[in-house]
């Protein structure tokens, strides 16, 4: 009955290539609840499986855990927050209260679960944002280099056009090896200054959906 619900309610409409040969797993609901499929596929925010009814995807929120045949369990399974994480939160519950009218048993995901679920969470997100903030750091060091060979260049560039001594073949030469260097540097500046403003948004990101965790945490304690 549980099966018929969940392909009821998640049925997607698209196919994935096989990825395990095994000859059953059984997955774990976090509501007491297990379904032993043939195979499954880890979709990053839910788990897909095929049932006599056809393809079924549930979302990770609501299983424990996954074992294999022998009772050996699957890597644990993992989540990294994105911007929709809200909006599949709320599905969920929506999801899990027809769940419950369908099977006459409601899922249930304690209070602690998901506690510590937005903990893990959040310490993803930390990680996420302290590794942005130190490829920042090196993208503006490293434009300031380039900034500081381009003022070097064009001072060089300066000297040559105002030689009046030297070859003027030599000077020819050399302000055509300094304006294509000059052209270069310009090109490596714009590409670490995209790569400054990408970051920032990255940042910008983490941030905002780090605050909505945090303020989901605090209604939940």
């Amino acid at each position: 009955m549980l099966k018929k619900a969940i392909f009821m309610i998640l049925i997607s409409a698209f196919t994935l290539p096989l990825i395990s040969e095994a000859s059953y797993y059984t997955i774990l609901l976090k509501n007491g609840n297990n379904i032993d499929v043939s195979n499954y596929w880890d979709l990053k925010s839910k788990i897909l499986f095929y049932t006599d009814e056809g393809k079924v995807e549930i979302p990770k929120v609501i299983v424990r855990n996954i074992s294999s045949a022998d009772g050996a369990l699957q890597p644990k399974i993992g989540f990294y927050p994105t911007e929709d994480y809200f909006d599949q939160l709320e599905q969920t519950k929506n999801k899990e209260e027809l769940l419950s009218t369908e099977t006459e048993e409601k899922p249930v995901i304690s209070g602690k679960d998901i506690i510590n679920d937005i903990n893990d969470r959040l310490s993803i997100m930390d990680i996420n944002i302290d590794n942005l903030n130190k490829n920042k750091n090196i993208y503006t060091l490293r434009k300031q280099e380039l900034l500081d060979k381009l003022k070097k260049n064009e001072n060089r560039l300066n000297k040559y056009k105002n030689d009046t001594i030297t070859d003027p073949m030599i000077i020819n030469r050399n302000i055509i090896s300094l304006n294509n260097s000059i052209s270069q540097v310009e090109e490596d500046i714009e590409t670490i200054e995209q790569q400054i403003m990408q970051t920032d948004s990255l940042l910008e990101k983490q941030q905002s959906m780090r605050r909505r965790l945090e303020k989901e945490l605090a209604s939940r304690q």
